[in-house]
This record gives C-alpha cells, structure tokens and sequence, in this order.
C-alpha cells in the first residue's frame, strides 16, 4: 500500500513536472511572436515625430510599414510616423522573422494641436511689470513730453498709477505715429506688431517717461502706409477695442464702417470677402479727374462713393478687419493695358488659412458699368498678379493658391496663346477642323500679351476664310484681368 502511495506521488509529480514545462515551452513560443508596444497612439498635428517600436525581434527580422492614409500619416522603412492632417489611420507593419510572416497594426488618432493657454491676468501683470522695471531703470523725467492735459493728472500713489497702469486706464503712445495702444501690448513680440499693424516696418522701444501718475513709454518706428491720421486711429481702434480717443468725425467714420461690415458678413470668410469686394466695385466711381486728397480716403470712399485706388484698397482693408479676417494693403506700380505705369494699391486677405491677392481697383469697369463686377483680379497668385503689378512692401505673405479665384474657373478651357503667330495658327486649325460640312463653330482662347495687338490679326484670318469659302463670322474680346483677354469666334454657313 505504501509503495503503491509513493509510486503515485512520483507519477503525480513527474505529471506536475510535464505539465510546467509544457506550459513554460507555450509561454516561450507566445513570447516569441514580434508584438508592437502600443496598439493605439495618439498623436498632434504638431507633434514630433512617432517612432513604432516592436517587441520579440530576432536580429534577422526584416520589417516593412504602410499607412493606410497617407494624408493622416505618413511612416518611414524606419517606421518613424510622423502627422499631416486630423483624422484616424493605422499603419502595417509586416515582420518576417524565423520563416514565419506576422502582420502587426498601430492605430493612429491625430488631433488638432493644443494651444498654449493664454496668459492670466495674474501673469500678465507679472510680466507687465517685469517689464516696467526693467524700462524703469532707463527712466527720465520730462513733463512736457506728457501727452496729457496736466488738469486730468488726480495725485494718487505710485501703487494705485502702477494699477491703472496694468489695466488698461492709462496709455503707451507711439511717439512717431500718435497711435496709442494698452499696456499689455508692449509684451507682444516684434512679429505680432508687424501682424498687427502692416504699415510698421521698424520699432524699438526707446525710453520711459514718468510724470505724477502717467508712465508714458517712448518708441521709435518706422512707417510705410497710405493711411491718413484719422485712418491710423480707426486701424488702431479696432484692434485694441478702444474707441474712447476717437474724435467725433473719426466716431461717425468708424460707426458707419462697422455697421456696413456687419451687413456685408457672410456665412463663411469667402462669401463675406466677396460680398465686400462686390460692394465696393458696385457702390464707388472712379473719377476720370480729380483733385485734392478727399478722392484716396476712406470717409469720402463710404460718404460720397467716389475714390481712386487707395481709396478701394483702404476701405476694403477696414470693412475685412471689422469681420475680424486678417487683410493687408498693398502699395507699389501697376502697369495698365495702354501700357503706363502708375503708382498704386491692392491688398492681400486670408480666407480659411490661405492668403490671396486681389485689386478692388481693378475689377470695377471704367468707364463705370451700373451693376456690373469683374472678377479679374479677384483672389488670385502673386505669379499672376506680379505680371502687371509690382509692390514696394516687404515680407509680405504669400499668395501661391487659385482655388478660390473665379477667373480661374471661368476659363478653365480656354487655350493661351502669346503670339499673332499662335493665334493665326490656332484659329485655322479650329476652322479647317468643319470645312466642307455646315457649320457653326464657336471655340474661345486667352491672348495673354496684353502689350501686343491681336485683334487685326484675329480680323485677318475671319476675312480669309469668308472670302475663300463664304462663310459668316463674329468676334468679341472682354477682359480675363491677370489672365490676359478672352477672345471667342464664332464661324458659321
């Protein structure tokens, strides 16, 4: 009995034994297969570089990676992933290790990348302070350099001016420009100002004047604008919110733009651009003679609808920042189809991320044509616009996209020719294409050298053909703007 007992406990033993290393030889196979660390990642549009790590490689694995949209991601041989757009994609990974072929997936969420949290007030005022101090120490004490009447200055303590100070009740002046703006924005980089006011193309922070209670910042800036000083202190009013310095005209001017603005948004960016652009072309004459300065302003452009360039440019500029779109205006030569060039101004805007250029100018007939807009300098490239317009301003943004211009899609197949040589050519070959059947042709083609005269040639070619084989025929050329001028025939029996 007790040998049959010990003889079973061996067998039970040896059975437990089996049993361990067996599961410990499964546990090995399953160690074995190549795993990725993390099956789900996500990741920002800004975020560095992915690198897909894979566990359980021998030293002979090869490795080959695939994104399945490469428009979300985008994976190297090395398998380093890095983001393009939001969305969700996987990327396969396909080891073959040992013989043995596996197929591993990652799957990827990108995000929109997270923005830093603004400044608390609390932050704001240290920096705001830091600042102060630090342009203290360079301080000089000059009370006629103080903007303000002397009978406003209350004697309060320097605690209680450094209070107001920080939030907004009291003002840098620019000591150029006699723009004003709040405190918090001497923290804003040199960058920002540029965003903020284009016409900057210089600042530097000089010294701090302190008078009583008024801490007045001096700063040297460069300016290259069309703005008039009225202008300058509307520009300015929008951005910083602040319209308790304007004067009473400057008031009337800024209410009647802002209301205007507010009638012309659109749902979207590009249909309240549009909206402003065909306002402005329907609602302003450009005056065949003029005088004076009231023709380039903004006030006159609204109040009396009439206005020459940089009065187009400048009120489409305000009526773009009222509807908070970023816009620029443009300054340089623009050379016209009677081939003289003259000084003149455009502007540039952004809609949905993307800058364009365009010529409010431009696109309004003249003589004026009641109900009429071109759209031939509407939201096009730089490459097209710098063919007839040359700007004098720098680091401008770029305009490099023709999705949104009309005049790209309005002659999406009309062929463009450069040369009375090319025409001739084309026009035969159209026409030679129905002889000796009925006909009646209509084709259409863009002569782009605005400087060199196509239409007797064009004449020229038609005759030819109705004296040689009787048939009639029209022609009639409108303005393609950067695109050159459009030009269809027609040829029938």
């Amino acid at each position: 009995m007790k040998k049959n007992r010990l003889f079973l406990s061996f067998i039970f033993v040896l059975a437990l034994i089996l049993g361990l290393s067996v599961t410990s030889s499964l546990r090995a196979n399953a160690a074995s297969k190549p795993a990725v660390s993390k099956k789900k990642v996500t990741i920002y549009t800004d975020s560095d570089p992915y690198t897909i790590k894979i566990k359980n490689l021998s030293d002979s694995a090869t490795i080959k990676y695939k994104s399945s949209n490469k428009k979300i991601i985008t994976v190297s041989k090395k398998g380093v992933v890095k983001p393009v757009s939001t969305g969700k994609a996987s990327v396969k990974a396909t080891v073959t290790q040992n013989g043995n072929t596996y197929k591993l997936k990652t799957v990827f969420t990108v995000k929109e990348a997270k923005k830093p949290a603004a400044p608390t007030a609390a932050e704001y005022k240290k920096m705001a302070q830091a600042l102060i101090k630090e342009l203290d120490a360079k301080a000089t004490v000059d009370p006629h350099s103080v903007s303000l009447d002397d009978s406003n200055v209350k004697p309060i303590s320097n605690k209680e001016a450094l209070d107001r100070f920080i939030f907004n009740e009291s003002k840098y002046s620019y000591s150029k420009s006699y723009l004003y703006i709040s405190d918090l924005d001497l923290l804003r980089s040199y960058e920002e100002y540029i965003a903020m006011y284009p016409s900057i193309t210089s600042i530097e922070f000089t010294r701090v004047i302190k008078y009583k209670n008024i801490i007045e910042v001096e700063m040297e800036l460069s300016v290259d604008s069309i703005l008039f000083d009225d202008e300058y202190a509307i520009d300015n009013a929008i951005t910083s919110g602040n319209t308790s310095y304007l004067t009473s005209d400057e008031q009337a001017l800024y209410k009647k733009l802002s209301a205007l603005a507010d009638k012309l948004k659109g749902k979207d960016e590009y249909t309240t651009v549009k909206n402003i652009h065909d306002h402005i072309v329907l609602n302003t004459l450009y005056p065949s003679s003029y005088s004076g300065n009231a023709v380039h302003t903004v006030a006159y452009t609204v109040n009396e609808g009439k206005a020459v360039c940089d009065g187009y440019a400048k009120t489409f500029y305000f009526l773009c920042k009222f509807n908070g779109i970023d816009c620029v205006t443009v300054t340089g030569d623009a050379t016209n189809s009677d081939g003289r060039t003259e000084t003149h101004a455009w502007n540039k805007v952004k809609i949905n991320d993307k800058w364009y250029a365009l010529d409010v100018t431009w696109d309004d007939p003249f003589p004026d044509e009641k109900g009429r807009v071109l759209y031939g300098y509407f939201l096009v490239t730089d490459e097209d616009m710098n063919k007839n317009h040359k700007t004098k301003n720098q680091n401008l943004p770029e305009a490099a996209s023709k999705d949104l211009g009309i005049i790209y899609k309005r002659y999406t197949d009309a062929v463009p020719l450069s040369s009375p040589a090319e025409v001739k050519k084309y026009m035969s070959s159209r026409i030679d294409e129905v002889l000796g059947r009925t006909y009646d042709l209509t084709f259409q083609f863009l002569y782009t050298k605005n400087d060199t005269p196509i239409e007797d040639t064009i004449s020229d070619v038609l005759y030819s053909y109705h004296t040689k084989y009787g048939c009639g025929y029209s022609m009639n050329g409108e303005s393609a703007g950067i695109l050159g001028t459009a030009y269809t025939v027609r040829v029938y029996k």
